[in-house]
């Protein structure tokens, strides 16, 4: 009588397999839920962190403008020396006295699937740029410039709200979510 108390008494430790397989299995379940909702948080982090750069950007050359009493410009550039690109994931931050350009600051917005687009009064000249009256200007030459502008920063495979708008009026500049759908130019306001 008494082995058979002694067996009663003495526990396993551990697990069994049946209890390691619902276990394994109940992970396996979140994991393939959670996995695209992290993938998709991870494309609007980047979004929000590439409209904030091109934002910091332009607060950069307003400053440099002000600070400097004389014209700052923002233009996309091909090389990292000059306005003469067309896409606004590289851009250059240029002084200007008289005839004399330094480039004060090359940012690359290369994002994995992200697009910048201008709205149409950008696009005219390709360039917005500041006067020391903080004050921002863009498209064309000094007499037909536009003081607001927007610029798009975008990513394609994002599903709703896949979009951020930088915008320029006066001298302010602010970040507005967009669910846009599509990566194309935005609109003038």
């Amino acid at each position: 009588m008494s082995s058979k108390r002694n067996k009663f008494k003495c526990r396993q430790r551990g697990f069994s397999l049946l209890e390691l397989m619902v276990t394994v299995a109940v992970l396996a379940i979140v994991t393939g839920v959670a996995a695209p909702s992290f993938r998709s948080m991870q494309m609007r982090s980047r979004l929000t962190a590439a409209a904030n750069e091109l934002n910091a950007v332009l607060q950069t050359a307003r400053m440099e403008a002000v600070k400097s009493n004389g014209r700052v410009e923002l233009c996309p550039s091909s090389n990292g020396s000059s306005c003469d690109g067309n896409d606004w994931k590289r851009l250059i931050v240029v002084a200007k006295k008289g005839n004399v350009e330094t480039v004060l600051q090359e940012v690359s917005l290369n994002g994995k699937g992200i697009e910048i687009s201008a709205s149409s009064n950008i696009g005219n000249g390709n360039k917005i740029w500041y006067q020391a009256d903080g004050l921002v200007r863009v498209g064309g030459n000094a007499g037909s410039a536009h003081h607001q502008g927007v610029l798009s920063v975008c990513i394609k495979e994002l599903s709703g709200e896949n979009a951020r708008y930088v915008q320029m009026h006066m001298g302010r500049i602010s970040t507005a979510r967009r669910a846009s759908g599509n990566c194309g130019a935005p609109t003038n306001f």
